[in-house]
């Protein structure tokens, strides 16, 4: 987790941010647009916050981390362009 904290920490400008995750909600639908708010002054509280989010039912991963990457890699989005 932290890790993945701090490489979205360095690669920001702003003192804020907002991360990125997915997971698999109780109708079995897969939620890619969720996001978790995070102060970058308060590393610890926003590292324990996303511990606390991974542990919870259907989550699958921050979409930053290598395995969010590799994951929207593999699945890209198809759109109905016949909706």
């Amino acid at each position: 987790m932290r890790e993945i904290y701090f490489k979205i920490k360095n690669d920001s400008d702003m003192p804020v941010g907002r991360l990125g995750y997915t997971y698999v909600d109780f109708n079995k639908v897969i939620q890619l647009g969720c996001t978790l708010a995070v102060d970058f002054h308060e590393n610890e509280k926003s590292i324990e916050a996303m511990t606390e989010l991974s542990t919870r039912a259907g989550f699958m991963f921050f979409n930053n981390s290598e395995e969010g990457k590799k994951w929207f890699v593999d699945n890209p989005l198809k759109f109905n362009n016949n909706a």
